[in-house]
């Protein structure tokens, strides 16, 4: 060590893995002083030197006489300057029993040292002899707070502390409770105890070799027993006072809950104060009797000095006389033990000469016998077992004063040494009394006994499983069995089956709830599991030895560096061969934990010096070792392990599965023969429970063997015997559907079955039917279909179907030509990619539910015109006069030059649509020149899109049209057509496809089949594709039904039409001027006859420019129109003229009601609800307006109410549904003013709150749509 100019450095007093300690003398304050030097290595660790100065900031803080005292630091050169201590306590007893006085001192001044720490919250952790120092004063001081941790930390380590003065709670918590400050006092009076014994002290724990060499483990283990006590004080040592032994037994007792709540309660057990010494004063105390001291002398000087002398004299003569001699305790009790197997027994008669040599002649004749004993360290080890010896055979007394009790005193002789068999395992207790000068001999024997209970539970990690023996209403405690290392000859029969182990763990085989019938075991503290033990021991210290001595590479450093530098001088070989070699190794392990280095420090062998230098291993695996040689040590006296040959009979609750081979009503047996071909025969017990489908009766009969038939599938439920049984019988029959109750869920059909044609039966609610293996719901069945089906039967009177596959009969009457187009070989066609999925739809639906034969359906998709023209012409040749035949065709359309609609095929260029389309009226011409029946063509060739061509298009009822309004020369002559859209519309679709194809499917699924005959005619289909078009689109594309001879001509002319269509355009789009509006405005004008809609178009022109008045004076010209009534109103509210408003509302209620009691068609339907909610909205927003200059009176409110109730049922239904709809719009803006905290946010929702347009609106599309579609109806 460097000079330093303060201090002297004058010897080395001690060596530890991280700090060297020196004795040295302060030249300043002229006083000697302990420095703690961290070692070198150390320095330029950060978090090592943290761990340092914590622990001089926790002392530095600690002021108390009998806590070791800080004087200073130095940061530099890594001091701590400390109280320089003579001695330790340890290093005073030398291995002696200590004077009880220094006892009594240790026991004061060790608790109140932890008082003091206890109030601070501070526990020390690692309470010992060694820690107890002694000063110049032998006042004796805690110190070394290196392992010292806050009782509110709960990252405290198992190995923190040595674990010879462990207390039990840091080893088993979960036994034991939590780590507190009960646990030093636990340490001190165990370090209090063993320095009153000296080196004997280890002889009062005879079992403590069972544990092993590992003494660190041992002592774990020792202090982890509940069952492992010390034996009173009074029994090992005469002469110690009652206080002291007292208080070092309560705090040396196991269970917490029975020691010294705190310190302070076991120094008012001591009786202090009354010895020589000021042991128990504090500074204060002892301050307070110096001064009184100093006065005394001073008064006294006055007397003479002969006086003075011979009180001197008197007293140093009365001191030699009457100064207590040190007091030491008197061992009186020795323990010793010897346990092993016995592997031979003689008599008293057959004991050698040699032996009787051995012993006293008086104990000879006291001889009941003697054993032989084989014990794991040393063979022929002899016991005499004598008739005043305790015995116990597998627990129970067999001999002793336990059997005096309660027998008289010839029931001594009622064991025999016959009694006692070879192979038994015995253990030998021994006590020795020097006092008394007697030796007292309990001999515990186990032989395995043969147990048989329940399982709790099983514990795997011990190999063990617990088995309550209790039977009927005695209760007894659970038993914990294990099964040892070598079990290759252990057999487990379950329900009679041999299970084979092999190499396999037989805690896997065992489970919960098991029954066992019969199992052989030995005490825990058998020779067998002694010997597993130890053998077990060996194999984890051979890990171990691996683990620390695996050959390091070159990033790493070996164990060995941990070591000081003596210790670094041995060999690997001496460690291993050294005795102590273990305890050495888990003492350094302790020291790394004990220092809680962390990732600074690893537990694996190797230091991190510098970053470059990482650890390769994982404390996990030393702690795995650790952990398991802490379970191999964990044993209970209430332990069992199996016997090595026992044979472990089971009774399990099984199940097994499998169909029923056949049964035997007499033998009460069933045969099953399993998944994998196994045949199994059960008995059937009498009092098993039958199910047959989940019931086990139907009405008063209950259900039992006899009830089950070969070909059940079953599952069975059985120990020995089977108790349960589940039987499905499943029942099949086919027929043909004649009703079905869609409501009830019951289908009748007529069986193939003579015995009983028809018969009706329930469908289960999870159970959906297959029609042609498409799941259906039960209404989508028909009459007629053919259906297979699975049943219950066991209840005549309600069979239940879980299975039902249907069949449709095609009608070989039905065609079907499905043709479509979507991809074309001109690039400037939209593509439009939905249409590939509408013809099949169409197709599977005409096929698989319609009952159109699929040898009689063409399908013709992306072929070029001449393929098209073949393929067409050739199926329909093929048709009969009875036939029925339906055509959906779907893709593009245009007008050639000369207006005529010429369908695209694949070939199809669209700048020579004259000469590459194909003309649709080929397509009709081709249709009506076949010999079917009935023929309905579904036109779908106008289509939305963005595409220019596709702006081009005419909607499908326009193409039509102009072929049909060739007066000369009309197209439809016995074909009927329904077309996609109306005039001036187009096809819409939705994510699923398009709206006419979707409602075609969905008709022709039997949802048009409004008389229920099987059948869809015109206009069934008709009506149903019209309504539910109008309603997916909104009322936005309309369907057409086209008659042959029906056509008639226009109310408006075609100039009309197209000036109405050509407005209708520039009105929908976003971006238009007025000037443009203003243009086709006139256009219309200069065409417009005394017709309303030209005049409702131009008024919505003026909406759409917001010049109210202007576009109200055109409305009032057509009073009768509901979208010019919807017009003025909207007007005056945008003029804010309320009360023409309120009048207008209420009139166009009227009118709406009247209309809405009229409707002929879901169209009128729709057109008169949708002004009724609006009106609703309307009224509303005027009453609850955020702007008081909106608002309207409440009487003005209740006029527009009753207005709404005065209209009907349904239509104030419909006004209600549109107040509400502003009710909760207002509600979702108030929410959403609650939920920002941005108050420009709050600002801006506010804004719309108030804004009319968010609650209703002009809707000035659907008006022009409206508007157009009554433009071209016919006269």
């Amino acid at each position: 060590m460097q000079p330093h100019a303060r201090f002297d450095i004058l010897s080395k007093i001690a060596t530890g893995d991280f700090a060297t300690v020196f004795s040295a003398h302060d030249k300043e304050l002229h006083r000697a002083v302990a420095i703690k030097q961290i070692h070198q290595q150390f320095l330029d660790n950060p978090k090592q030197l943290s761990r340092y100065w914590d622990e001089a900031q926790l002392l530095a803080s600690l002021e108390h006489p009998n806590v070791l005292t800080v004087y200073d630091i130095d940061r530099v050169r890594g001091w701590l300057i400390l109280e320089l201590m003579m001695d330790t306590m340890q290093g005073r007893a030398a291995g002696k029993p200590m004077d009880l006085e220094l006892i009594r001192m240790g026991l004061v001044c060790g608790l109140k040292a932890l008082e003091f720490l206890h109030n601070r919250n501070i526990i020390h952790g690692d309470v010992k002899p060694s820690n107890l120092l002694i000063d110049r004063q032998n006042w004796i001081k805690l110190g070394d707070f290196g392992l010292a941790q806050r009782a509110t930390n709960d990252q405290g380590s198992l190995f923190k502390g040595t674990t010879r003065y462990i207390a039990p709670e840091r080893v088993d918590p979960e036994i034991f409770g939590p780590v507190g400050p009960h646990s030093d006092l636990y340490s001190l009076g165990f370090s209090m105890y063993e320095l009153l014994c000296g080196n004997e002290f280890e002889s009062l724990f005879p079992g403590l070799n069972v544990f092993g060499t590992d003494k660190q483990i041992a002592w774990m283990m020792w202090h982890a027993g509940p069952d492992r006590r010390i034996p009173p004080v009074d029994r090992v040592l005469k002469g110690v006072p009652e206080d002291i032994a007292h208080v070092i037994e309560r705090l040396v007792t196991k269970d917490p809950k029975s020691r010294y709540r705190d310190a302070q309660e076991a120094i008012r057990d001591l009786k202090i104060g009354m010895g020589r010494r000021d042991y128990g004063m504090t500074d204060a105390e002892k301050a307070e009797a110096a001064a009184l001291e100093a006065e005394n002398v001073k008064q006294k000087r006055r007397k003479k000095f002969v006086i003075a002398v011979t009180i001197i004299i008197v007293i140093g003569v009365l001191g030699w006389v009457f100064y207590p001699k040190p007091e030491i305790p008197e061992p009186i009790m020795k323990q010793e033990n010897m346990e092993g197997r016995i592997v031979q027994i003689y008599p008293p008669s057959e004991i050698t000469a040699a032996e009787i040599s051995d012993r006293s002649i008086a104990e000879t004749a006291l001889a009941i016998g003697t054993l032989v004993v084989d014990t794991h360290h040393k063979a022929h080890q002899t016991i005499t077992i004598r008739k005043n010896d305790q015995v116990e055979f597998n627990g129970k007394p067999v001999l002793g004063p336990a059997v005096d009790n309660e027998k008289t005193e010839n029931a001594k002789e009622s064991f025999k040494l016959d009694d006692i068999q070879k192979d038994d395992f015995v253990r030998l207790e021994t006590e020795i009394d020097f006092g008394a000068a007697t030796k007292t001999q309990i001999i515990k024997i186990s032989r395995p006994e043969e147990t048989s209970g329940t399982i709790v539970s099983l514990r795997p990690e011990y190999r063990a499983f617990v088995i309550d023996t209790s039977t009927g209403s005695a209760k007894q405690k659970p038993i914990q069995i294990r099964f040892p290392l070598n079990h290759k000859d252990i057999k487990i029969v379950v329900n009679g089956e041999r299970i084979s182990i092999g190499d396999i763990d037989p805690i896997g085989i065992l489970k919960p709830k098991d029954v066992v019938t019969s199992i052989r075991h030995n005490a825990i503290h058998s020779w067998a599991q002694m010997a597993e033990a130890s053998d077990e021991d060996n194999r984890l210290h051979g890990r171990l030895q691996k683990y620390f001595y695996a050959n390091p590479d070159k990033n790493q450093r070996p164990y060995e560096q941990q070591l000081s530098t003596a210790e670094k001088k041995r060999s690997k070989q001496d460690y291993r061969n050294e005795d102590g070699y273990y305890e050495n190794l888990l003492q350094q392990i302790n020291r790394i934990h004990a220092r809680g280095d962390g990732d600074d420090f690893s537990l694996t062998g190797q230091r991190k010096i510098n970053n470059d230098i990482p650890s390769q291993r994982s404390d996990e695996e030393l702690r795995e070792i650790l952990n398991a040689l802490l379970k191999n040590r964990m044993r209970s006296k209430d332990d069992r392990i199996v016997h090595p040959d026992s044979k472990i009979r089971i009774v399990r609750q099984e199940t097994r599965a499998g169909v029923i081979k056949n049964t035997d009503i007499e033998k009460k047996t069933i045969n099953i023969e399993t998944a994998n071909g196994k045949s199994i025969q059960l008995p059937v017990a009498n009092s098993c429970d039958v199910f047959l489908n989940g019931r086990n009766m139907v009405g008063d009969h209950r259900f039992s063997m006899a009830d089950l038939k070969p070909g059940d599938a079953i599952t069975v439920e059985f120990n020995t015997e089977a108790h349960r049984i589940d039987a499905t019988r499943k029942s099949f029959a086919n027929g043909v559907v004649t009703n079905i109750i869609p409501q009830a869920r019951k289908i009748t059909l007529t069986l193939n079955d003579e015995e009983s044609p028809s018969r009706t039966f329930t469908l289960l609610d999870e159970v959906n039917p297959l029609l042609d293996g498409v799941s259906v719901d039960l209404q989508d069945l028909q009459p007629s279909d053919t259906v297979d089906i699975t049943f219950d039967a066991t209840d005549p009177q309600n069979a239940v179907i879980s299975k039902l596959s249907a069949h449709r009969v095609p009608d070989r009457r039905l065609w079907a030509l499905v043709i479509g187009f979507h991809a074309y070989n001109d690039k400037t066609l939209s593509s439009v990619s939905h249409l590939n999925r509408d013809a099949l739809s169409v197709r599977d639906t005409l096929n698989k539910r319609y009952r159109i034969p699929v040898d009689q359906t063409l399908v013709i998709q992306n072929v070029v015109r001449a393929e098209l023209k073949s393929k067409v012409s050739s199926f329909l040749r093929r048709l009969r006069n009875d036939s029925e035949l339906i055509i959906y065709y779907t893709g593009h359309a245009y007008l050639d030059a000369y207006g005529q609609p010429q369908l695209a095929t694949k070939d199809f260029k669209l700048r020579n649509t004259q000469a590459t389309g194909l003309p649709l009226r080929w397509l009709i011409a081709a249709i009506e020149n076949s010999e079917a029946k009935d023929k309905l063509l579904f036109l779908d060739i106008s289509h939305e899109g963005s595409g220019s061509d596709l702006k081009a298009q005419p909607s499908s009822e326009k193409m039509l049209m102009i072929l049909e309004e060739d007066r000369q020369d009309p197209a439809l002559r016995s074909l009927n057509v329904i077309t996609s859209c109306r005039l001036g519309e187009r096809g819409m679709r939705s994510d699923a496809g398009g709206h006419f194809s979707d409602a075609i499917a969905s008709a022709y699924t039997g949802l048009a089949d409004q008389n229920g005959d099987q059948r869809v005619s015109l206009a069934e289909v008709g009506e149903y594709v019209r309504n539910l078009v109008s309603k997916k689109s909104q009322g936005s594309q309309s369907t057409a039904l086209i008659k042959p001879g029906k056509v008639q001509a226009p109310r408006l002319s075609n100039a009309i039409l197209e000036e109405m269509n050509s407005l209708a355009k520039k009105l929908k789009q976003p971006r238009v001027t007025a000037q443009q509006i203003a243009t086709e405005v006139e256009n219309l004008r200069a065409e417009a006859t005394g017709e309303p809609e030209p005049v409702v178009m131009i008024g919505i022109a003026a909406l759409k420019l917001k010049k109210w008045t202007p576009a109200r004076n055109l409305f009032e010209k057509v009073p009768d129109n509901l979208i010019a009534q919807q017009g003025i109103a909207w007007t005056y509210y945008q003029q804010r003229s309320y009360d023409d408003a309120i009048n207008t509302i209420i009139g166009l209620i009227e009118s709406a009601g009247q209309k809405l009691g009229k409707a002929k068609n879901e169209k009128q339907l729709v057109e008169a609800s949708r002004v009724l909610e609006w009106a609703g909205r309307l009224r509303e927003y005027a009453t609850t307006a955020t702007l008081e200059k909106d608002r309207i009176s409440e009487i003005d409110a209740e006029k527009i109410d009753n207005a709404a109730k005065a209209a009907g049922q349904r239509a104030n239904r419909m006004f209600e549904k549109g107040r509400f709809f502003v009710a909760d719009k207002a509600e979702d803006f108030d929410k959403a003013i609650n939920n920002v905290t941005v108050k420009s946010a709050k600002i801006n929702i506010r804004n719309k709150k108030i804004k009319l347009s968010n609650y209703a609106s002009f809707n000035i599309p659907l008006a022009i749509s409206q508007t157009m579609e009554s433009a071209e109806t016919k006269k």
